[in-house]
């Protein structure tokens, strides 16, 4: 995803969504008790990556920092390969170290 020469900085992206979604707090619940951790991660999301990514991720694995991190670049990844109209070559991170996985969406 390139605007002007320019790439995008997904781990900037990331911070300022856990700044907006929790504060930093890995701990928070949020939507009613449906949304966990720093990413405020829903069951359905994080189901869809762990299918995507070929993990065995389960919603209380939104709690841990790291994996909540993994969980949503694999959503990324899977968006941006679904739309055909972005050139991954531009992506600061490659493909391979957002996540392992190979293809594998659900529909």
């Amino acid at each position: 995803m390139e605007k002007k020469g320019k790439r995008m900085n997904w781990a900037i992206l990331l911070a300022a969504l856990v700044a907006v979604e929790s504060s930093g707090d890995p701990d928070a619940i949020g939507d009613n008790g449906l949304a966990f951790g720093c990413l405020q991660l829903h069951a359905a999301y994080v189901q869809d990556a762990a299918q995507f990514a070929g993990k065995t991720w389960r919603h209380e694995d939104a709690f841990n920092p790291a994996t909540a991190e993994q969980i949503v670049r694999a959503i990324w990844l899977a968006m941006l390969r679904r739309n055909d109209s972005v050139d991954l070559r531009h992506m600061k991170t490659s493909p391979a170290s957002i996540t392992a996985a190979q293809m594998g969406i659900r529909k």
